[in-house]
């Protein structure tokens, strides 16, 4: 009787490897799309907190403050003084932006898809929001999409009381 050498044949090995190849396939985009989301909910928040910040900076300095959103920056910004979205040339904007308080770049893969004022579109890649010292604000919605997985926050800014709501697929979430 021959001794049998104990360990694994070379159609075990390929079909072991066969099975993690398969099941990496499959986990793999799972894992990618959820860092992703995850990444455009972090980005919903900070941009909803820095709403709220310039709301409460508004009112607490009893002074208007402006919340500049430029598309193709990915850049929500806290401007002190008004924004002209005029301006020539883009030095005179550079200008304007030495009153900037604060900035937030969207990460990658996230984008400002849609800025409503009121109740109008705007399809300018920059607008601001005025925020005045009474806790009004020129009301509207800020669209971030992840361009990834397609998915999609509405933040809404109540023209009133310049409260911040946060929507996704029509749920509304903290």
């Amino acid at each position: 009787m021959k001794k049998r050498i104990k360990g694994f044949s070379l159609i075990e090995m390929l079909l072991v490897m066969a099975l993690i190849g398969l099941l990496s396939a499959l986990v793999i985009p799972a894992i990618s799309n959820t860092l992703s989301n995850a990444r455009l909910k972090t980005a919903v928040k900070k941009t909803a907190g820095i709403i709220r910040y310039v709301h409460n900076q508004a009112i607490s300095q009893k002074r208007p403050f402006w919340l500049l959103v430029d598309k193709v920056k990915s850049r929500i910004a806290v401007l002190e003084r008004p924004w002209n979205n005029e301006a020539e040339s883009s030095l005179e904007k550079l200008a304007m932006l030495n009153s900037l308080a604060k900035a937030y770049y969207l990460p990658k893969g996230i984008i400002i898809e849609k800025i409503v004022m009121g109740d109008k579109e705007i399809s300018d890649s920059e607008s601001a929001f005025i925020f005045y010292p009474n806790g009004s604000c020129i009301g509207g919605k800020i669209q971030l999409s992840n361009i990834e997985t397609m998915r999609t926050f509405l933040i809404t800014v109540d023209p009133i009381i310049g409260s911040v709501r946060v929507d996704s697929n029509g749920d509304e979430i903290s």
